[in-house]
């Protein structure tokens, strides 16, 4: 599967709430958008100005165990960016939380 364009997985960024227990995830800069309904209640985000994908939300982060199933959480945000898995995880393992 191709994305309609390339994300920057070298700017992967994430801020846990954890009074909120929500999960932020940011693919580039921080810009205006829009969420959608993804697989097991990821909202996935877009950029209001072209729609490209530009991260994704995690409500009930650790209460849905969400920490154990990062390869799940990598599938889903994969599928969002039309990338593999693989390079998600790798992503992801780079940010500090």
């Amino acid at each position: 599967m191709e994305a309609l364009k390339k994300v920057d997985l070298q700017n992967v960024s994430a801020d846990y709430d954890r009074q909120a227990d929500v999960m932020y995830l940011r693919f580039g800069d921080e810009q205006p958008g829009f969420g959608d309904d993804g697989d097991d209640d990821v909202i996935l985000r877009f950029a209001d100005a072209d729609g490209a994908p530009s991260g994704a939300t995690i409500i009930g982060y650790a209460e849905l165990g969400w920490p154990d199933r990062k390869d799940r959480l990598a599938e889903i945000v994969a599928r969002h960016l039309g990338v593999h898995p693989q390079e998600v995880s790798q992503a992801l393992a780079r940010v500090h939380m």
